[in-house]
């Protein structure tokens, strides 16, 4: 069936990257979603790759399997081949494929395939499969006859989004803690958020008394948190033998316990590496998730031909803008490595201030003047409007925008001298006027002095007399006198 699948393949390629793999909180027999794509097969099905990270039925195995979603088009069976592949860091050799043909109908599963063994991802094969902790997935399908499936490669990702903190824990007096004394310690985020509790303690165990560490998860939030504890000595090295690893599912277990590998006797009894000053000082590196930081299609490429899984095919690199383009649109979805926080009264963005200044001149001079500032105040800009600048800031595109969302972010452009912005803002507004609210857009065009945007909306009030007995007009004689005598005199000086 194998051989036969892939004869005259055309069709579908999907393609999907997993940022932080390694995060995955799913337990055995519970699947992450990737994002929803579409294949043509004279109507439209839609699709998705479940990718069980500690397996379907067997926790040693990643597992991938194919989910027709329902949708309208009420079809009846698809008899459709599919190729899964796991492939290598360069994205051009699949190192592990399952090829299967499957009839298919909606809300149904297919596949279930056993992609890759746990323990060798996140060993020998993770320089190759698992380049800084990035899986990547692809999935083709195609048809063998009967109906045809349009050819498009999709270009998706989804990215877990991780926090870190590193804290050293000093206990004094260590060798005078008497037995089943709790000393505890609170885990915080780096904005000092409580994430979790963690206790200290020594039990007696047969003939030896064990050094215990419990930490109880406070966060309900928090989806995965590992941690990996060791003892440091004086200069704060960390000594190798004493590291330890540990993993908490929030949603399985609020709590783990552990023992220390070195006893309370066999660190006093070698106290100058261990307990100096009588103090036990033991250093955490912590991180967790809290779920998905973002998710979706980044690109789409029609091609006219399909060659799943042809190591020998090379591949049609993206255009540079895109690349270029498509980066940017990364930095903006992920905050990766972001310098400065944007507070307005209601909502904080966190960004990079080498992109903000190489937009807008007023952000290069605000952060010469404060190059160590981590904290911006916005109080002359909505959070929707900032959002949106940020949006045109990052990707140079604009998304959602009505009359007021245009007039609000064309002041915003103005206040912050992104010149093609407060253009395309113009063009929009003008695209978009109508005798409703002609006035509105008068004034805005009025306040920031732009002559050949005022000129434009003059010409357009004086073409539909009906904005002259409007209400708004009548206000707007009052409050902008001068406006509205420059706009009648122009009315007679094109006479």
């Amino acid at each position: 069936m194998g051989s036969e699948c892939l004869k005259n393949k055309t069709g579908c390629t999907f393609q999907w990257k997993i940022n932080n793999f390694s995060y995955c909180w799913q337990k055995t027999g519970e699947y992450l979603q990737s994002p929803e794509f579409s294949a043509d097969m004279g109507k439209q099905t839609k699709w998705k790759l479940c990718l069980y990270p500690r397996g379907d039925e067997s926790s040693n195995f990643i597992c991938v399997c194919v989910y027709r979603v329902k949708d309208t088009n009420n079809e009846d069976n698809l008899e459709v081949c599919f190729q899964i592949s796991a492939l290598s860091a360069d994205e051009s050799i699949p190192r592990t494929v399952a090829t299967f043909r499957s009839l298919i109908k909606e809300g149904q599963f297919a596949g279930h395939s056993d992609l890759l063994k746990r323990d060798d991802l996140f060993s020998m094969d993770a320089a190759v499969l698992l380049p800084d902790d990035t899986l990547t997935v692809q999935c083709d399908m195609w048809t063998i006859g009967g109906r045809d499936m349009k050819n498009v490669h999709y270009y998706a990702r989804t990215f877990i989004k991780v926090e870190q903190i590193t804290f050293i824990w000093s206990v004094t007096s260590f060798s005078s803690l008497k037995l089943n004394c709790k000393i505890p310690f609170a885990i915080r985020s780096v904005s000092n958020a409580l994430l979790a509790g963690l206790h200290l303690f020594v039990e007696r165990d047969c003939c030896c008394e064990r050094i215990w560490l419990e930490l109880k998860l406070s966060d309900e939030n928090i989806k995965f948190f590992k941690m990996h504890s060791s003892i440091i000595n004086e200069t704060n090295e960390e000594i190798k033998s004493t590291r330890q690893e540990h993993e908490v599912f929030h949603e399985f277990s609020r709590s783990i316990k552990y023992s220390l590998p070195l006893t309370k006797g066999k660190l006093i009894d070698n106290n100058t590496l261990y307990l100096p000053k009588d103090i036990l000082s033991l250093k955490f590196e912590c991180a967790y998730t809290t779920g998905i930081g973002y998710e979706g299609i980044e690109h789409i490429d029609m091609r006219s031909t399909l060659l799943p899984g042809n190591p020998n095919k090379k591949k049609k690199l993206p255009e540079t803008s895109y690349t270029l383009l498509h980066d940017i649109k990364t930095l903006y979805s992920i905050p990766f490595l972001c310098d400065v926080k944007l507070r307005t009264s209601t909502e904080s963005f966190l960004a990079h201030k080498i992109i903000l200044s190489s937009r807008s001149p007023v952000f290069t001079k605000m952060f010469a003047n404060d190059a160590s500032g981590k904290e911006v105040h916005i109080t002359d800009v909505d959070s929707k409007t900032l959002s949106r600048l940020l949006l045109y800031i990052y990707t140079d595109t604009l998304e959602d925008l009505d009359v007021k969302a245009a007039s609000l972010l064309y002041e915003a452009a103005a206040k912050y001298c992104i010149l093609s912005l407060k253009e395309k803002c113009s063009t929009f507004l003008k695209n978009n006027l109508d005798p409703s609210n002609a006035s509105d857009v008068l004034i805005i065009a009025d306040m920031d002095d732009d002559k050949d945007f005022k000129l434009d909306v003059q010409d357009y009030i004086l073409e539909h007399d009906c904005v002259f007995r409007s209400e708004k007009w009548k206000d707007l004689i009052h409050t902008k006198p001068e406006l509205t005598a420059e706009t009648m005199l122009r009315k007679f000086t094109k006479m």
